[in-house]
C-alpha cells in the first residue's frame, strides 16, 4: 500500500508531516521516486528528504506528464530543472548532475542528484553544461514536422 511492503527495516513516512528526529541525516543516500508531485506541500517534503541525507540527494520528478490523480492521492505538481537547483540550494545542497529524458512520445521526467559534499562526486558524474533544456521535444514530433514542411511547401506553390 502506498509503497509500503511491510518488509523489516522499512520505514513509513509521511514527508509532507514533521521528520522524526532519529531520521535527520540518518542515511548516505536519500531517493524518491516520482513522489513529491503527489504531495501538496511539495516543499516541506524535499527539505525532509534533505534532512535525511548525509551527503545525496536523488530525485526523479515529473516535468511533464498525464495527470494521474486518484480519490486515495492528488497530483499537484509538475517540476523545471531551475526550482529542483533552487529547492536544492535552499536545502544547503549542490546540484551535480540533472537530466531528462527525451521521449516527445511520452511523459518527460527530471533525474537529478545533489550533494552536501559536491567535491567529491567530480569526475564520478557527467559534467553539467549550462542550462537544461528539459521539455525542448515537446510538440516536435518528427512526423509533425515532416507533415508541416510538405504543407508549407504545397502553400508557397499554390501562391505562385
Amino acid at each position: 500500500y502506498r509503497g509500503f511492503q511491510g518488509a523489516s527495516g522499512e520505514y513509513v513516512l509521511d514527508l509532507s508531516d514533521e521528520l522524526p528526529k532519529e531520521l535527520a541525516e540518518r542515511f548516505d543516500v536519500v531517493f524518491n521516486h516520482t513522489t513529491l508531485e503527489h504531495i501538496f506541500d511539495f516543499k516541506r517534503a524535499f527539505e525532509n528528504l534533505c534532512r535525511m541525507s548525509r551527503d545525496a540527494v536523488v530525485i526523479v520528478v515529473p516535468f511533464a506528464q498525464a495527470y494521474h490523480g486518484t480519490p486515495d492521492w492528488g497530483d499537484y505538481w509538475r517540476f523545471t530543472p531551475e526550482a529542483i537547483r533552487k529547492m536544492f540550494s535552499d536545502n544547503g545542497f549542490e546540484t551535480v548532475y540533472i537530466t531528462h529524458n527525451e521521449n516527445p512520445n511520452s511523459g518527460l521526467y527530471i533525474f537529478a542528484v545533489a550533494s552536501r559534499m559536491p567535491q567529491k562526486w567530480l569526475g564520478k558524474l557527467p559534467e553539467l553544461k549550462g542550462r537544461e533544456p528539459a521539455g525542448d521535444s515537446i510538440g516536435n514530433s518528427r512526423l509533425r514536422n515532416i507533415l508541416r514542411a510538405i504543407l508549407r511547401s504545397k502553400e508557397r506553390k499554390n501562391s505562385r
